[in-house]
């Protein structure tokens, strides 16, 4: 999947249907775990899908605190923009 657009709308659809709730319901910004849409347990899940769509394993060293905070970070984190020629 390409498109900073595109993996940000799979990201808040995935977010949406483990949380049951509706998807315009989950912003960008959207606190996912304090809000009480995710819990720790589907951690290991959203890895997978973050994976799946990065069509790469995850660096370890970009698994800290706050990683998964929101899509923003999410996205920040392990879909960077490509760097300008």
């Amino acid at each position: 999947m390409t498109g900073d657009a595109a993996i940000r709308r799979r990201l808040r659809a995935w977010v949406a249907a483990t949380a049951r709730v509706d998807p315009a319901s989950v912003a960008d910004d959207t606190s996912l775990f304090s809000s009480g849409l995710l819990k720790s347990l589907d951690v290991p899940e959203l890895i997978l899908l973050i994976e799946e769509i990065s069509g790469s394993s995850i660096d370890v060293e970009k698994l800290r605190k706050g990683v998964f905070a929101d899509v923003d970070t999410i996205a920040r984190t392990f879909f960077p923009a490509p760097e300008a020629s």
